[in-house]
């Protein structure tokens, strides 16, 4: 979700690097994919890790935040011949997180949806319906309201993996998760979901490449088409954030023509008013870097961040984070809490 030419680090002068988080082992290889928090005292990352350089041995990684350190969770893997991999997570204050993504090996053949449930004891694995047994799938967010209302996004690609890629929701009632295939947009043969947002059991806002967006009205989801950046560049949603029916904010990036060409990436924010959708293009942190938004969080419909990481020539080609604060525009600044 799961987002001035002042710093962010003015902005929020209590950032700083979290760098004692636990580790699996010193051995294993771990890697966290997505966070969320109900408090001060509780946030969750997700992931998976794996020993040595073994891909095909990932398990589910959980890290928890009680407000004064970090602790490690191995939730129960679909199988110990199975790879699986955690991409969102999102909880609910009454003791409640949903973890998605997707697992594969010996027991399942092709990648299909993996969904971490936790109701405050143990996690538990739960394997939400396919489209087919021969395709594949990933689920990329996955947004929670209550313990009995969450919404998981992504795609999955039919004819063992060789078709198009398509949208793939799958939803929970409290007691099981049902499958569904939101339609494409006109003209449109190809789509993936990237986020997902809601507010209730009867709005949600999916977002994805295009920019592709697909909202839930408590019966059925429909396509939307925002407006691109021009019909030569290539547009990408990676999140989006919901805090009501009538504000929505999508954020991500785009290059082409306008840009000068990939590789130069600049930011791009897509704005709900209730009725429509609008362009922002954040202000990008340098004119000759490329800026890649990969998340935003809004925490009411005057505040957002958006984070990622750009590079170029002022970093000397490095990956280095970035922020954007909508507030009520949009301003940039460049984090102060880079690795050393």
């Amino acid at each position: 979700m799961d987002d001035e030419s002042t710093s962010v680090s003015a902005i929020s002068p209590r950032h700083r690097v979290q760098g004692s988080l636990s580790t699996t082992s010193r051995t294993d290889n771990d890697v966290l994919r997505g966070v969320t928090c109900t408090s001060v005292r509780l946030c969750v990352a997700v992931g998976d890790y794996s020993p040595g350089t073994a891909v095909s041995g990932s398990q589910p990684l959980v890290e928890v935040w009680d407000g004064t350190a970090w602790s490690v969770m191995k939730p129960a893997p679909t199988s110990a011949n199975d790879a699986d991999f955690l991409y969102g997570i999102s909880c609910v204050p009454a003791r409640f997180c949903a973890a998605a993504g997707y697992y594969f090996g010996p027991t399942v053949g092709f990648p299909k949806p993996l969904v971490e449930l936790w109701e405050g004891g143990a996690w538990s694995p739960v394997t939400p319906p396919p489209t087919s047994a021969n395709d594949q799938h990933l689920l990329t967010s996955v947004s929670c309201t209550s313990a009995r209302f969450c919404v998981a996004a992504g795609y999955y690609s039919g004819n063992s993996g060789t078709g198009p890629l398509e949208p793939l929701v799958e939803s929970w009632n409290g007691s099981v998760w049902s499958m569904a295939t939101p339609p494409l947009p006109t003209g449109s043969s190809t789509g993936l979901l990237t986020s997902v947002s809601c507010t209730s059991g009867r709005f949600c806002v999916a977002v994805g490449p295009g920019p592709l967006v697909e909202m839930w009205d408590g019966s059925a989801w429909s396509p939307m088409a925002p407006s691109p950046t021009s019909t030569s560049d290539d547009d990408w949603l990676s999140g989006v954030s919901c805090t009501s029916v009538r504000r929505c904010v999508g954020a991500g990036y785009y290059w082409g023509a306008t840009t000068g060409g990939y590789p130069h990436i600049v930011p791009l924010a897509e704005h709900w008013d209730g009725r429509t959708w609008s362009i922002a293009k954040p202000p990008p942190t340098s004119t000759s870097d490329s800026d890649t938004i990969k998340s935003v969080a809004c925490a009411s419909p005057r505040f957002c961040v958006a984070a990622g990481d750009y590079s170029g020539s002022t970093t000397g080609g490095a990956l280095q984070p970035f922020a954007e604060v909508w507030s009520p525009n949009w301003r940039t600044g460049l984090t102060h809490a880079a690795s050393t």
